[in-house]
């Protein structure tokens, strides 16, 4: 159980990366999308300079907002890690109803016993 934990956290700070790693990319793509636009300079800023900053910080907060909130939706869990877990938990609930501890959750959950 311990190794599949091991793996499975392993596999969700991988995902944590490269996710951190997409959104990077895209954002600079915007940046340098957006900055090769901009008609000004530093200290002489225009109004359609200023229009294209407001697009850009509007667009890749639209961005994070749609990548973010997929996330869940798509991350990666193996299947193996998904199968050991479930194994794990089938046998510490059937060894745990066998068990005193067991039966006095269950009266105190006030479950009927189908033995």
């Amino acid at each position: 159980m311990d190794e599949t934990i091991k793996y499975n956290n392993a596999a969700f700070w991988d995902d944590v990366e490269q996710i951190r790693s997409n959104k990077q990319r895209v954002f600079a793509d915007f940046a340098s999308t957006t900055a090769k636009s901009l008609k000004g300079t530093p200290k002489n800023v225009t109004d359609e300079d200023e229009e294209n900053v407001v697009k850009f910080d509007d667009l890749t907060e639209k961005f994070n907002q749609i990548y973010m909130g997929k996330q869940g939706r798509f991350s990666y869990t193996p299947q193996k890690t998904l199968d050991d877990a479930k194994m794990y938990i089938d046998e510490i609930n059937l060894y745990l109803s066998k068990t005193s501890t067991g039966t006095k959750l269950k009266k105190l959950a006030n479950v009927k016993s189908t033995l």
